[in-house]
This record gives structure tokens, C-alpha cells and sequence, in this order.
């Protein structure tokens, strides 16, 4: 990650330096997690099956991510997933 000396950071997400040019995002450095920090996450809806797939694989990004998730069945929460919102999953 190169930082810069405005607000955000320029994160390179490919390892092969020749398709990180393709691969490109900004995120604002005050908009980042802290490690250890709680996320909420709630689904607005999706069947139990496929929440449950979901929930799996993001509770390995805990493993290295030094986050804990915590899915919750109300709002407000910091990550709301849903499945049939237009042509796709979002969050």
C-alpha cells in the first residue's frame, strides 16, 4: 500500500505488477477499521442456507484480518448484505 500525503491511501490489489495498473481502489484513512474493532453485520435477506455460506467465509477474514464480526439480526449495523437487490449480491 503506498501512502500519500492526502486523506486516503492507494491500495494495489493484484500482486503482478503487470495488472496492478488494471486493479486500482481509494479508501479514506478515516474510514478504515482499527485492528480489534466490533463490525456489525446484518442480512436483509437471503435464505438461512446461503447467509450461513456467506457468514462462514467472512469469518475466515478473521483470521488475519484482526477484526471481530458480529452478525446481528437488527438494525443498525455497519454491513448490510442483501441478495436480490437489482443484478446481484451488494453490501
Amino acid at each position: 500500500m503506498a501512502i500519500n500525503d492526502f486523506r486516503y491511501c492507494m491500495c494495489l490489489n493484484d500482486p503482478d505488477p503487470a495488472l496492478q495498473k488494471h486493479y486500482k481502489a481509494a479508501i479514506l484513512k478515516n474510514s478504515r477499521w482499527q485492528p480489534g474493532d466490533r463490525i456489525s453485520i446484518r442480512f436483509l435477506d437471503g435464505d438461512p442456507a446461503l447467509q450461513q455460506r456467506v457468514k462462514n467465509v467472512a469469518l475466515e477474514w478473521t483470521k488475519v484480518a484482526n477484526l471481530v464480526f458480529d452478525f446481528v439480526n437488527r438494525s443498525p449495523a455497519d454491513i448490510r448484505i442483501a441478495f436480490t437487490q437489482g443484478n446481484g449480491s451488494w453490501s
